[in-house]
């Protein structure tokens, strides 16, 4: 029973459904890249100092705070606990949502900017000292890349993170009436908003919220939707 339920979490049954095992493979790697492009993505606009992504703003609000209390410890404890938590949501409201990249993307994307981090501190130099006109342009690359990104591992349909599901249980709830792009950038811009505000605890809100913090809450979900249309034109 145990494996039978692994199996369909999983979504591995789709190589009996569908028989073609190449297939399957590609979407297994185009969710693991999405993934990984995203962390990377995500990592990169912290570390330059333009702010966060929508849902590692509010992360990382609440990070700093228990690194306050605690002393520091790996971003991505506190990334994979709060996934979890809206994972058990996902379970009940939205369980076809669920799959490998759902795993994958909760336990991996938080480290992937812990370890995007420690390159930075090694080799390069802190995103402080970065130009005005330099964190522009960072922005405008991180933001269809992140997005890319999302709509990589969405179109692998192996499940999505507990963060992104958060609209498409919104979609549910609405019956179909407002739509995902609408839905993804007001759950963006309450996220920002709510770590924004946390931030005024240890003084960093406008580390957390910054200008590439508020173009990624309203850009994202539009870009995800463009980037879901070109891929698909591909296929």
């Amino acid at each position: 029973m145990a494996a039978n339920i692994l199996t369909k979490l999983l979504r591995l049954d789709n190589i009996k459904e569908k028989g073609d095992g190449k297939r399957l493979l590609l979407r297994y790697l185009f969710s693991v890249l999405g993934v990984i492009i995203i962390g990377l993505g995500c990592g990169v606009v912290v570390e330059m100092a333009v702010g966060c992504d929508t849902y590692t703003c509010f992360v990382r609000s609440i990070w700093y705070i228990l690194t306050d209390i605690f002393g520091e410890f790996p971003f991505g404890h506190i990334n994979l606990t709060s996934n979890l938590v809206i994972f058990l949501f996902m379970i009940f409201t939205k369980r076809e949502l669920i799959g490998f990249g759902t795993l994958f993307n909760m336990v991996t994307v938080g480290y992937i900017i812990d370890f995007v981090h420690r390159f930075f501190g090694a080799f390069l130099v802190p995103g402080t000292e970065l130009g005005y006109v330099l964190r522009i342009v960072i922005i405008l690359v991180a933001l269809p890349v992140i997005a890319f990104g999302d709509a990589l591992y969405f179109e692998a349909d192996l499940g999505v993170s507990p963060y992104d599901g958060i609209a498409f249980m919104l979609e549910k709830a609405t019956k179909g009436k407002v739509s995902f792009k609408v839905l993804r950038t007001a759950s963006d811009c309450f996220f920002v908003v709510v770590g924004f505000l946390l931030g005024f605890v240890t003084g960093k809100q406008f580390e957390l919220a910054n200008v590439g913090t508020v173009v990624l809450a309203v850009f994202t979900g539009a870009l995800i939707v463009f980037w879901q249309r070109v891929l698909r034109k591909g296929k």
